[in-house]
């Protein structure tokens, strides 16, 4: 896996900017969630970052949970912390195997949800540190590094997800964030940013389920992502500019196809209404 401070593409810039983001849950009154289900869902930590830090897109080890709002609906604080590490490979420069990079997390926010269950939102601070970060070695050659580096991120993010009907739902999220190299021995990369970490981003999907007719069981889709501006090369001296994309989207539930397929536990993924 790349370092923060390589130049080149990463293939570690956040998934959930790379399509539809995923429908609210738990379901509004009118539908049921799928089988199998029980309601659990794995709390997801709120940042995806070209340096490895704990991300949206790699759920953390362990029976997390989001907080929830209280019943029957309202506000609802929260404050987490957590500890993570990444194995690296490579050596430094004396031959000595690099040391596993570790991370520290602190989250706090307050989460809402409707009294009908069918708007939901959260708003949440993060402040993570990452430590043994691979730097160039300043006594070496421009190949060789060293584990002398640190990055801190901090920002905010802001997720909301409605149904205005049983078959129309809206999801949104905007991150904004402010990354850096905090600690840097060869000295080049302190207080500069890593390659390829946009300082804001944004996006807002719109889906349509089909559940009667012909159509029945397809889903129909369209959003639009945007990412600010992005570092190319370690010492930011050149920049990607900010860009905004349309996302189309078409889906179908196989479930659908056979009336006893789709009873069984599995078989199908979307949500129905009651009947």
């Amino acid at each position: 896996m790349p370092e923060a401070h390589h130049d080149g593409p990463n293939p570690l810039i956040p998934p959930a900017q790379a399509g539809p983001p995923v429908a609210p849950y738990p379901p509004p009154p009118g539908r049921t969630a799928p089988p199998g289900t029980a309601g659990a869902v794995v709390r997801l930590l709120p940042l995806a970052t070209a340096t490895g830090l704990p991300g949206r897109h790699r759920p953390e080890p362990g029976p997390l949970h989001p907080p929830a709002a209280p019943e029957p609906g309202g506000f609802s604080p929260f404050v987490s912390y957590a500890e993570g590490f990444e194995p690296i490979t490579g050596q430094d420069r004396h031959g000595k195997t690099f040391e596993p990079t570790a991370s520290q997390q602190w989250e706090a926010g307050v989460k809402y949800q409707s009294a009908d269950r069918r708007h939901q939102g959260t708003l949440s601070a993060f402040h993570i540190t990452k430590q043994n970060e691979p730097t160039r070695d300043p006594n070496g050659s421009p190949y060789n590094k060293t584990q002398a580096g640190e990055v801190l991120a901090k920002g905010l993010e802001l997720e909301a997800n409605s149904y205005l009907t049983d078959n129309r739902s809206l999801a949104a999220s905007l991150t904004l964030l402010d990354m850096a190299f905090s600690k840097d021995d060869s000295g080049e990369l302190l207080g500069k940013t890593p390659v390829w970490v946009p300082e804001r981003q944004a996006s807002l999907w719109a889906n349509y389920d089909v559940f009667e007719g012909a159509l029945a069981g397809a889903t129909l889709g369209a959003g639009v992502r945007h990412a600010g501006k992005t570092h190319m090369d370690s010492l930011n001296t050149d920049q990607v500019p900010a860009y905004t994309l349309v996302d189309l989207a078409l889906g179908y539930d196989l479930g659908y196809l056979n009336a006893n397929l789709g009873r069984r536990p599995g078989a199908t993924v979307r949500q129905q209404p009651v009947r």
